[in-house]
């Protein structure tokens, strides 16, 4: 618009979606510790998408014409997965321990890479830095 006039013969329209990331760890002992053995431990590294619970809220939500997978980058390693809304997905390998949880290298996910891979169409890749974990 320019001067209160349209400058352009068409207009397109725009959707804006909006997603909540839950990065976040957590521990479980697996085993009791006993008079000759040590407790078990496993730590697990996960986070969740949520898209809306409203009727358009299928920004990152699979069909036969859209494809949702996931990078991330965390302590210097990748990790792959197809996103799945609402559900926990990895960012990390488990990891069992003795006589403790394990102790968290890093409080930060480095990066996610959100792909949407859609028929005939580039790819739309979304990149969000420095993502703070969680203990739950």
């Amino acid at each position: 618009m320019r001067l209160n006039k349209y400058v352009a013969g068409s207009t397109q329209e725009l959707l804006f979606s909006a997603v909540k990331i839950d990065v976040y760890t957590w521990n479980e002992q697996t085993d009791n510790s006993t008079m000759f053995s040590s407790s078990k431990h496993s730590r697990y590294y996960e986070f969740t998408i949520d898209d809306g619970d409203q009727t358009n809220d299928t920004y990152l939500t699979n069909s036969d014409s859209k494809q949702n997978s996931y990078q991330a980058l965390y302590n210097n390693k990748k990790y792959d997965g197809n996103i799945v809304i609402n559900k926990p997905m990895t960012f990390s390998d488990k990891v069992n321990t003795e006589k403790g949880a394990q102790v968290v290298p890093s409080w930060i996910l480095s990066e996610l890479k959100i792909i949407q891979k859609r028929n005939h169409e580039p790819d739309n890749i979304i990149t969000y830095n420095d993502l703070t974990i969680k203990q739950k």
